[in-house]
């Protein structure tokens, strides 16, 4: 199925939750923050989120320095 993650169309398996999608890219949910369609969803929730047909992410992490 095909999503758009920060503006770049990707095809990825059906029924996958937004917490798999991150963790198997290597980004941490909880140092993340995304937005589904234009609605930031907590940390907490990705879990519970099954990515959709169409769905537009837009995934900004945290990066330290000085």
């Amino acid at each position: 199925m095909n999503i758009t993650v920060n503006g770049k169309k990707i095809v990825i398996e059906a029924g996958v939750s937004l917490k798999l999608f991150l963790k198997d890219r290597g980004i941490d949910p909880a140092k993340t923050v995304v937005a589904i369609n234009g609605n930031v969803v907590g940390s907490e929730d990705c879990g519970e989120i099954i990515l959709q047909k169409n769905d537009v992410l837009d995934v900004m992490s945290f990066v330290g320095g000085g």
